[in-house]
């Protein structure tokens, strides 16, 4: 098994948040049990959020340009930006499974949902913790270092409060503004957490690299104003130094040079019609045979791909 170690530093205030209370956004906290038997909530960073933004949308970035696939249908973009979406269908043979995660290493990383069937990625992605005394004991077992200078959780939990609606050279609009505040985790906080890999090969390790070196290194809302900024510092087991860069450019060379293999893999998955079903309901009360032939006839409801190849590959969070 690879396993990473991340330490990831807050440049800036971090609004990683879950529910509200009144009209006060509360952060994303995890209950743990502390070394001391009590039970504690500490604000965290959530695994689907840290494997989308370092992993998943710059992985699926760097593919799309490498391999020259600017436009691709709706679900495929949701399925390489969002994991897709699973639907009624025939699933893929085990033999067009494997090939199709031996054609495409992002896929084999990441997994994600197709037609009738779900694909297990090899990539695991631990929870963030923050490093505070109640969760030094865990940090300390899962990374084998120990857990120094640290302070409560709470310490490193700030707030905020903005203003927006208002004109700013127009005192009458002042009473209209809309208020809104919230939680943050201070800048200068760490999250340590982990991404770990089973079985992989090569190509999927250098694509999950790749992907880390692209990432922007940001996570939660309020990007626009500056929150969410991070620092992350890492180090990999089982690779030796050096083997990073070595990892990388295999991968890099392999979708330069099989980019025709990989975009038919991926465009093929899709390649079948829409069928858009009305939901069933109650049959409406008989009318004259002149009344039902005036109306006009509603458009089919059956939509094919092309019609939706409308998304470009522009990833938004």
């Amino acid at each position: 098994m690879i396993t990473i170690h991340m330490l990831s530093t807050a440049l800036s205030p971090i609004t990683h948040m879950h529910g509200t209370a009144g009209n006060v956004a509360l952060l994303q906290r995890e209950a743990i049990l502390g070394k001391d038997g009590q039970v504690y909530s500490i604000p965290c960073l959530s695994g689907n959020a840290l494997r989308h933004s370092l992993v998943r949308a710059p992985a699926a970035e760097y593919m799309c340009k490498a391999i020259d696939m600017p436009l691709m249908p709706y679900q495929l973009a949701d399925l390489m930006w969002h994991g897709g979406r699973l639907t009624k269908a025939n699933p893929l043979t085990a033999g067009a499974t494997k090939a199709l995660l031996d054609s495409v290493p992002f896929l084999a990383l990441l997994g994600g949902a197709l037609p009738g069937q779900i694909l297990q990625g090899c990539l695991k992605v631990s929870r963030g913790l923050l490093v505070c005394d109640e969760a030094a004991d865990i940090i300390e077992r899962r990374s084998g270092v120990a857990v120094q200078n640290t302070h409560g959780a709470e310490t490193f939990v700030g707030s905020y409060l903005y203003t927006r609606g208002a004109e700013e050279n127009n005192p009458d609009a002042i009473q209209d503004r809309m208020i809104y505040e919230g939680e943050c985790v201070k800048a200068g906080a760490k999250f340590y957490h982990t991404m770990s890999l089973e079985t992989a090969s090569p190509l999927a390790i250098g694509c999950l690299l790749k992907a880390l070196a692209d990432a922007s290194k940001d996570i939660g809302g309020m990007g626009r104003i500056g929150h969410g900024e991070l620092h992350i510092e890492w180090a990999c087991t089982n690779i030796a130094i050096g083997e990073e860069r070595a990892l990388i450019d295999g991968y890099s060379d392999y979708l330069k040079q099989n980019a025709d293999t990989v975009r038919s893999a991926l465009m093929d998955l899709f390649d079948e019609p829409i069928k858009v079903e009305a939901e069933e309901k109650k049959k409406p009360a008989k009318r004259s045979k002149k009344a039902t032939d005036d109306k006009p006839k509603p458009d089919a409801l059956n939509a094919t791909q092309t019609d939706l190849d409308f998304f470009g590959a522009t990833p938004e969070e």
